[in-house]
């Protein structure tokens, strides 16, 4: 038959007299990006453990049809002993690569629970292992060890706001999910950064700027290489990249991988995964973000990874009951409610609500009604099986803290979420909780047993009928349990503009990818530069006696400021 594609290029650069041996490398290159494993020889006489039979014109001039690439070893010898213990992986242009592959695509979505499932609630929040000399720090009102000294002069970071530009927002109006967690991240960030005397620059794609930074329009990131500072530290809020400076790695979930959507070359999910390499550190917003780095992609030593929960507004607490009733009235709620906040396509798992509603008794789906806010995947995809519903689109958070507070149960049933805040702001407000997988296996330590959960819809239709049957947790202890995570202003978003901004200072960076290059060596000790949380912020650590004196002499980054798990 005729050519393939691959064998007429070969032809073509073998006609030019170009050297067409670099198919091995393409081809070895594109197998390690699309996670896949591929043996190529390294024996002598090029004997291989595996070989292929290929097309005429493949690999060799004219001769290679019906027959194998290359000799089988067929026996053991001392150049089977030999071999490295890891097999030497190889870019496009020949040279050794040094970081992590990425493993195959996972077979399934079943998760075994967290090895940290036993974490106490808010155990991993503001918590930190220094290791230099015999000193070891913890980081949190008591036990810190601090010089209570913070210089950040000629230091710049520089924050990447293109998530305010893909998302469309305008300031004072509504965000979700990224776009909200830095808005509340980073002004905590530029406050401890200008008290040190640094700078922190909003790289702005649209005009939406933050107060105290150096708000700059950036079209595209080559103006980063020209901004000032001696020394620069760059993250993005989506996934962009940058070798003028030390690139931090924002890694928010691996959605796509874990629920078999697309996230190929093409995808906007591409340059997170290929950033991964190239990043001298990464920032994580849960156990569950991190442990899928390790998983999905061998980024496995933990002590680059700073890894902080999300947390939740602190306006999020319960409503008393006669401000609920008068909401509930103004927007025509006339039922207890089942309430949903967020988008429910796909991996929200929002089918078997459906499903267990239509299997609910009648006199069950008479009593109640459901509340929705959130725009329904597409329009008619959700059949609530004769229980009344009202749609709610862009409710503010004073409101949704009204409908949280009011209603009978939240329900949440993702299967996969980087963290996944709703039910954490419903448990602020005293709703009893139905979740789904994810938060089942995923996350124990943030519900465990204080929640109910459903994985199809006989499960849904049970936990439903739960609060039915009047058979529902005591508000106050969901509000514990959630204080750990934000409604606390202890614990709120300050506590991971801590964790990400010690980070940023001292590391500890991987060596060798580029991004890593221009890390470290901001400050001189690694007590310089630690923080507490207060109730309205974030300030420099008082000076403290350390148990042991750190070495000084060659310090060039340290250990994360967050929790390496």
């Amino acid at each position: 038959g005729k050519d393939v594609v691959t064998t007429k290029w070969w032809k073509e650069m073998r006609g030019r007299g170009q050297d067409p041996r670099m198919w091995t490398q393409w081809y070895m290159r594109f197998m390690e990006d699309e996670g896949l494993f591929c043996l190529y020889p390294n024996l002598p006489a090029r004997h291989a453990f595996a070989a292929s039979w290929n097309e005429d014109g493949e690999h060799a001039a004219g001769d290679m049809a019906r027959k194998r690439s290359t000799p089988l070893q067929n026996q053991w010898t001392s150049h089977c002993d030999s071999a490295p213990p890891q097999p030497v992986r190889i870019d496009f242009d020949g040279s050794e690569m040094t970081t992590p592959p990425p493993p195959p695509p996972p077979a399934s979505l079943e998760f075994s629970p967290s090895p940290q499932s036993a974490a106490a609630p808010g155990a991993v929040l503001g918590v930190a292992g220094l290791i230099g000399g015999n000193l070891t720090v913890v980081s949190g009102e008591k036990g810190l060890a601090s010089s209570g000294k913070c210089d950040l002069s000629g230091v710049n970071f520089i924050f990447d706001g293109i998530i305010y530009h893909l998302q469309n927002i305008v300031k004072g109006g509504f965000m979700g999910g990224i776009a909200k967690m830095w808005y509340n991240i980073l002004p905590f960030m530029i406050d401890a950064v200008n008290s040190a005397g640094g700078q922190v620059t909003n790289c702005q794609v649209r005009n939406f700027t933050f107060d105290g930074a150096s708000n700059v329009m950036c079209d595209d990131l080559s103006r980063v290489e020209r901004l000032p500072g001696e020394k620069k530290v760059f993250w993005s809020s989506y996934y962009r990249g940058v070798p003028h400076a030390c690139f931090i790695h924002m890694v928010y979930d691996q959605i796509p991988e874990r629920t078999g959507m697309d996230h190929g070359r093409h995808t906007e999910y591409w340059p997170r995964i290929k950033n991964m390499r190239h990043a001298g550190g990464f920032l994580s917003i849960s156990r569950a973000t991190t442990d899928d780095m390790c998983a999905l992609y061998g980024m496995c030593d933990r002590q680059y990874v700073a890894t902080s929960d999300n947390r939740i507004s602190s306006a999020f607490w319960p409503r008393p009951k006669d401000a609920t009733e008068a909401f509930q009235k103004a927007k025509g709620i006339t039922k207890p409610y089942f309430l949903a906040v967020g988008q429910r396509f796909g991996y929200k798992n929002y089918a078997i609500f459906w499903e267990g509603i239509g299997r609910l008794r009648q006199e069950i789906r008479d009593r109640y009604m459901v509340v929705l806010v959130g725009k329904p995947p597409h329009p008619d995809s959700e059949d609530p099986r004769g229980m009344e519903v009202k749609s709610l689109q862009n409710v503010d958070e004073e409101h949704l803290a009204l409908l949280y507070s009011g209603a009978a149960a939240f329900v949440y049933p993702s299967r996969m979420e980087g963290f996944g805040m709703p039910p954490l702001e419903a448990a602020a407000c005293g709703a009893n909780l139905i979740l789904g997988p994810f938060h089942r296996d995923r996350m124990p330590q943030v519900f465990g047993d204080l929640a109910s959960y459903a994985t199809t819809g006989e499960e849904m239709e049970a936990a439903m009928t739960k609060v039915y049957e009047g058979k529902k947790l005591d508000p106050k202890i969901l509000i514990q349990r959630a204080s750990g995570w934000g409604s606390d202003p202890r614990h709120g978003w300050n506590e991971v503009a801590k964790d990400y901004l010690e980070y940023m200072i001292h590391g500890p960076f991987r060596q060798g990818p580029k991004g890593s290059r221009k890390c470290g060596g901001i400050v001189q000790s690694p007590l310089d530069c630690r923080f507490v949380t207060t109730e309205t912020g974030l300030v420099l650590a008082p000076a403290t006696t350390p148990a042991g004196e750190a070495r000084k002499d060659s310090y060039s980054g340290g250990p994360a400021g967050a929790v390496a798990m």
